[in-house]
Order: structure tokens, then sequence, then C-alpha cells
């Protein structure tokens, strides 16, 4: 029997409480995030699903049915949040969005059928990447709430971006199927212009379709 499609106010209200109720351990070195980005990004700096390029663009009215969830590491920066905020979407032209959607084109997946979150949800204080240096007991807390997103959302597969996503949700024991990408800002590094970026885009994009073509084929 088919499930009834879920409407996405419902599971994204759900996620927020359930994040609410889970993670408190917050401080100077994981922030806490009290506003909401109105259009495209990652949850829950925003409600992780695509909503177009136009800033403030229309959430889907029902959620993806198991979709990709695309793993990363943490949100952004304090400063990069509030730009995002007042800019009402996520920078798409560079960084790790850029990359990623790259990505996705490479493996013939839709953005809107993903879902794109994070292991830690709370703001780096000023530096968007490394080591979010907020304690076990947050990060116990963070993975627990992975456990209770992955319950809510559904996911087929999870592709997590980067060594310390990997870490983590191989740490939360879920046994969900996935598959770990090298983080796009390691190709951004290359430039997004230069053959090394190409290459990584190529192989990354491999991986995933092969993925997702493996679940067709364990079907």
């Amino acid at each position: 029997m088919q499930e009834k499609a879920m409407e996405t106010a419902d599971v994204v209200a759900n996620l927020f409480t359930q994040m609410e109720a889970t993670v408190s351990a917050y401080g100077p070195a994981a922030i806490k995030l009290t506003k909401r980005i109105e259009g495209t990004a990652f949850f829950p700096g925003g409600i992780g699903l695509w909503q177009t390029l136009k800033p403030r663009g229309t959430a889907p009215l029902l959620f993806p049915g198991a979709p990709i969830m695309v793993l990363g590491h943490n949100f952004d920066k304090v400063s990069g949040f509030e730009a995002s905020r007042r800019n009402g979407i996520e920078p798409m032209e560079r960084g790790t969005w850029l990359i990623l959607r790259r990505y996705l084109q490479a493996a013939r997946v839709d953005e809107t059928d993903c879902f794109f979150t994070n292991v830690f949800v709370g703001l780096q204080p000023f530096k968007a990447i490394g080591e979010m240096k907020a304690g076990d007991l947050y990060e116990e807390q963070c993975r627990k709430f992975l456990a209770n997103q992955i319950e809510i959302v559904k996911p087929r597969l999870v592709a997590t971006l980067g060594k310390p996503a990997t870490t983590q949700y191989a740490l939360s024991g879920i046994k969900v199927p996935s598959v770990s990408l090298n983080h796009p800002s390691y190709a951004c590094m290359k430039g997004p212009g230069t053959k090394e970026c190409s290459e990584i885009v190529v192989s990354e994009g491999a991986k995933l379709r092969k993925a997702l073509d493996d679940l067709m084929v364990g079907r």
C-alpha cells in the first residue's frame, strides 16, 4: 500500500520541533539558529528543499517521497548565515551550492528529489569550515536528532559530504544506505573552472549515480 504524501509544512514543522526537543548543548562554538532563510537553503538555516533560484522562492506543497538526503557538516558561520538571510537565499553560483549542483547534474539527479541538511545544526562563530569544537554532548545530541530526521524524512539514500559528516553518520549507527562524497568545498579549492575540479565533479557524480543504481538493482 502506498504511503500518503506528506505536506511540506507538516514535515518541516515536525523537524524543527524535534530539533528543539533534542539539541540543547549549544554554546560559543555552536550557536543556535533562531531565524530562517526564506528561499533555498540547507536545513536548519532553511527548510532544506529546493525552492527555485528566486529569492524567497515557493516551497513545494508536498515533501518529496523517499528523497536523497544530502548531509553536510554544519550550516555556516554567523555572518554567512545573516548575509543569506538578507538575500533570501543561499549563494547558488559559488561555493558549496555551485559544485554540489554540478555533482547532482553529473549524477542525473534533480534538486527537487533531495533534502539538504547537516549533521551539526548550529552555526560556526567565525569560520564556515573546520571542526565544530562544541563538545561531546552537542555531537551526541546532533546524532540523535539525525536519527530523528531520518525517521521523519525517510530517505532512500544518504549522501554524506566530506569526512566529518561521513564519520558522524557512521557513529550514529543508522542503517539507511549511504554514499560518501568529497565535500564540494574540496573541489572549490581546485578552482571551479579547472580541470581538477571538473574531474572531481565527474567522479563524485558517478559515485552518486552508482549508489542510486545499486539501490534499484537491490529491490
